[in-house]
């Protein structure tokens, strides 16, 4: 047996190895493997078993016989690439059964003249049995007219194919564009081994590589789009509404490798110019760990924040991951959603802060407050930790807004509440009860801390006036402090109180300083 010989039934078993994931695929129809590269793939199987045949029988029927059936994988093997490339690339309205049955038409008249060439001579002239070695072989000295019309028709179907698969995946998805030029090459090898068989090959050794040259297109085929699981998640050719979602959607493999995205999540993690096809989830995106792989087919959900970093403007989505199984759930892979909820999410804060602010002075209004002191004085009971609560009143409000009207007394309400709250620690809480009335909560503050802390802010709003629209209006204000020293058994509603005794003792008094509240346990 001859090194050609081995080497044609070699390619012949490494294809048909091929065929059997593909053929597995084709019972699960939500995996959308290609019929089409299918059969492309055993007509290269049919025609070197055909090939291979004629040369190890060596017998004048067999030689020719194989000779003849040749021509009908020969015929078909175009046409199915090209269904393949329209399938692969979007243009299944090319598919249609009436136009397909014609895309066969010159192949299956081929066939017909092939087998009845002995009356006409338009497949060829005339031919002789050449000895080789053991070899018969099958030599072709003239062609006829028709010979040539298939073979231009099988070449036109051919680059047509490869045509569709550039334009569509090469031109407009441009990370594919490498694994679009590879599936043409590989496509195209077949054509390359046919004009050196016409040109050289069969004239000078008798021997032919057109089929050896399906045979390595078909493995080469295969085994790319198997490398990149085209065929189990998501073809190339995707439909129109995948790419245009609003969407970002991300399809990965069972490795957790990127097998395809829409436009939007390209145009959302900036991949639009990068090569991301095969590349690992956790090196794409920065949102990516190992706890978003779901352990069931149920999607899983979780909201994710992202920030511009050139803005530092935050974008939020909820990101949803669903698992892809095949019939017998075994899974492949995974699809990833990100839906914007950026508009929902403001919104809702915004209503948040409405509920929980003053919309004057954009502190904290009454209820939330009040709710905060309720938890910080449960706490103080809990860790006996000492706890201030300052109440503080603007002092002559009323003739500020009847001398400079409202808008200004509100410009100048607004402007106490900064003053008051640049003095205040970041553990403390400010919130405003209503017209003039303001309120500070302290919580783990000594009683003399308090008092300075208090001092601070009666200076702070003393000492300098406020200049708003050419008015210079003075104002001071009256603080009345209550402390526990967190081992007295106290509520809410008694500090309260206690700090409005302070606070109205201070008002008798005329105002603009801080009168102290001491509630201590009775010493045992």
């Amino acid at each position: 047996m001859s090194v050609y010989l081995v080497f044609l039934i070699l390619a012949g078993a490494a294809e048909g190895l091929l065929l059997y994931p593909l053929a597995l695929n084709l019972r699960a129809p939500a995996q959308r493997t290609s019929l089409a590269l299918f059969w492309f793939l055993a007509g290269g199987i049919g025609l070197l078993i055909t090939y291979s045949l004629s040369l190890a029988l060596a017998s004048p029927t067999v030689t020719v016989l194989a000779a003849q059936l040749q021509y009908a994988f020969l015929g078909a093997l175009p046409v199915l690439w090209l269904f393949f490339a329209l399938e692969y690339s979007g243009q299944k309205t090319w598919l249609q059964p009436m136009r397909a049955w014609l895309f066969g038409v010159v192949p299956l008249l081929t066939f017909l003249l092939v087998l009845t060439n002995p009356w006409h001579r338009l497949i060829w002239e005339n031919y002789r049995l050449v000895e080789q070695g053991r070899f018969l072989l099958f030599r072709v000295e003239h062609y006829g007219a028709w010979f040539w019309v298939h073979l231009a028709y099988s070449y036109a179907l051919m680059l047509a194919g490869g045509y569709w698969i550039l334009r569509e995946c090469g031109g407009r998805h441009l990370p594919r564009y490498q694994m679009a030029r590879q599936m043409v090459a590989l496509a195209l090898l077949p054509l390359a081994f046919n004009l050196f068989d016409l040109f050289y090959a069969l004239p000078h050794w008798g021997q032919g590589l057109t089929p050896l040259g399906f045979a390595l297109s078909g493995i080469g085929l295969g085994g790319l789009l198997l490398r990149y699981r085209g065929l189990n998640q998501l073809p190339i050719a995707r439909q129109a509404v995948f790419d245009h979602l609003s969407e970002g959607v991300i399809i990965l493999d069972h490795q957790l490798r990127v097998v395809d995205l829409n436009h939007a999540a390209q145009r959302l993690f900036q991949l639009e110019r990068v090569a991301w096809v095969g590349e690992s989830a956790a090196v794409l995106f920065p949102f990516w760990h190992a706890g978003l792989i779901p352990s069931t087919s149920d999607p899983l959900d979780v909201d994710l924040c992202l920030r511009s970093a050139e803005t530092d403007v935050a974008t939020y989505y909820q990101v949803r991951v669903i698992m892809l199984t095949n019939a017998h759930g075994r899974g492949l892979g995974y699809v990833i959603t990100l839906s914007d909820q950026t508009e929902r999410i403001t919104y809702l804060q915004a209503i948040e802060q409405e509920a929980q602010t003053d919309p004057l002075t954009g502190l904290f209004n009454r209820r939330m407050f009040w709710q905060i002191a309720a938890r910080a004085v449960a706490h103080s009971q809990v860790t006996h930790q000492p706890l201030a609560l300052i109440e503080i009143d603007l002092d002559h409000f009323k003739a500020i807004n009847d001398a400079c009207g409202h808008l200004i007394g509100d410009a100048v309400l607004v402007e106490i509440g900064h003053r008051i709250q640049g003095v205040l620690r970041a553990t403390d809480v400010l919130g405003r009860l209503g017209g003039d009335e303001l309120v500070a909560l302290l919580p783990a503050v000594t009683m003399r801390d308090a008092e300075s802390i208090a001092q601070r802010m009666r200076r702070e709003v003393a000492d300098r006036p406020i200049q708003i629209e050419g008015w210079a209006v003075m104002c001071t204000i009256s603080l009345g402090v209550a402390v526990t020293d967190g081992a007295c058994p106290l509520t809410l509603e008694q500090l309260v109180d206690q700090a409005d005794r302070a606070l109205y003792r201070v008002k008798r008094r005329g105002g603009n300083a801080v009168e102290m509240e001491i509630i201590a346990a009775p010493p045992s």
